[in-house]
């Protein structure tokens, strides 16, 4: 049995309340349901589990927002919430031979719960508007590592703030900033909990030139903290270009471009799964000059 409920109510033309329900399965794949083990890497093998249940996922959501046409105010907030039954995960055993075998299993259950809010206002007087969005989430899931149960939770929390200027038609400013914060803890070996912090700044400015020109800057910061050694660090990505029509009707526009002007930019990711984290270092194509016709 899947059920699904939706739900609109308009209080007015611009306050709107929607509901929604879901529910959903994910049947195990073949693989996952062969009892027959894939030992093409020794020391990792893989075994099905012909005993799996499919997944049964419930969905729901919950947005309410509003939009003022007179003053330009919007509103914004809304709620996600996930129970997932029988959640398939991978098993990790250790035999004699410090061979590590895996094998899918059905847990009790994972939960997901995400929140947003976000407002924005002008401010007519210095012909700027200003917007705030906050957004949280938390994660609980479960596995098992030699037969000893394994629960895990994640907390994720970011605080965003920006700014758009735009006095006159020639001119467009803006900027921001955000701060993420992530936790996972561990129930098994509280020694692997880890938190760390992710900043992020921009900036961008453009300008409209005389004689159909153009010019465009933007600098985008990124600071890691709590990662450690070789990834807490601030990455600036600094790109440039200079733009001109070359028709009457601005149907056409040659543009040169400057990306990483500081050739200074590179990939850092972590990822927190049931038992265990992973960390990126990806070097990206670095500074680089484009010229295209549009």
């Amino acid at each position: 049995l899947l059920p699904r409920l939706d739900f609109s109510y308009q209080f007015q033309p611009t306050k709107n309340l929607q509901l929604n329900y879901n529910s959903n399965i994910n049947a195990p794949s073949v693989q996952q349901l062969q009892p027959v083990p894939d030992v093409s890497d020794p020391l990792n093998i893989v075994t099905g589990n012909p005993e799996l249940r499919p997944e049964y996922a419930h969905n729901l959501q919950l947005n309410y927002g509003s939009f003022n046409q007179e003053n330009l105010r919007s509103f914004f907030t809304g709620i996600f919430f996930t129970y997932t039954k029988d959640r398939i995960v991978n098993a990790q055993t250790i035999d004699s031979l410090f061979r590590r075998i895996y094998q899918p299993v059905n847990t009790d259950a994972e939960y997901r719960l995400n929140g947003t809010f976000a407002f924005g206002i002008p401010w007519k007087k210095i012909e700027s508007r200003f917007n705030l969005r906050t957004e949280a989430g938390f994660t609980r899931g479960q596995n098992f590592i030699t037969n000893r149960e394994n629960f895990t939770s994640g907390l994720q929390l970011s605080q965003s703030l920006s700014w758009d200027y735009t006095p006159t038609e020639w001119l467009l400013f803006n900027a921001g900033a955000e701060l993420s914060w992530n936790a996972t803890h561990y129930s098994l070996d509280e020694a692997f909990n880890q938190d760390y912090l992710t900043q992020t700044y921009n900036a961008e400015l453009e300008l409209q030139l005389p004689l159909k020109f153009s010019f465009n800057s933007g600098l985008d910061m990124t600071v890691y903290s709590g990662l450690g050694a070789g990834y807490d660090e601030a990455i600036p990505v600094w790109n440039a270009s200079v733009s001109k029509f070359l028709t009457k009707n601005k149907r056409l526009q040659l543009t040169l471009a400057v990306r990483d002007i500081l050739n200074r930019n590179v990939g850092i990711h972590r990822t927190s799964n049931l038992n265990y984290v992973q960390d990126e270092r990806v070097t990206s194509l670095g500074r680089y000059g484009l010229l295209k016709l549009t």
